[in-house]
């Protein structure tokens, strides 16, 4: 039995092991592997009375929902817009959408009783 070149394996192993483990395989590229984008709000459970804060760097909708719950609601980011904004949460519904500049800052405030979270679709 003919082994293949030592090089072409290595190669080979490489590229299975960057295909089953996501990573490259050396060099500046990612070896053709693309992860998916990191979501803008991915915040953890909030419990009662808990607060989630994040800042906005670009300007855009950003559309957003509760994993655990079927609520939805979007921040608006323009320039010009207030540098603060805040968003009640209750059981099974946000206050409402808010619209913050670049660099503004949203703070989310669980008021109600069950956990939620702030994640982007």
């Amino acid at each position: 039995m003919k082994f293949p070149h030592p090089t072409a394996l290595v190669l080979l192993l490489c590229l299975i092991a960057a295909t089953a483990m996501m990573v490259s395989c050396g060099g500046d590229d990612n070896g053709g592997i693309t992860n998916p984008p990191a979501k803008e709000l991915d915040s953890p459970d909030i419990g009662h009375l808990g607060t989630f804060s994040h800042t906005f760097k670009n300007t855009g909708t950003f559309a957003y929902h509760c994993r655990h719950h079927s609520m939805t609601a979007q921040v608006l980011v323009v320039i010009g817009a207030p540098a603060t904004a805040s968003v009640s949460i209750t059981d099974n519904n946000f206050s409402g959408s808010v619209t913050v500049d670049t660099s503004g800052t949203v703070t989310w405030t669980n008021n109600g009783n069950n956990p939620h979270t702030v994640t982007s679709n």
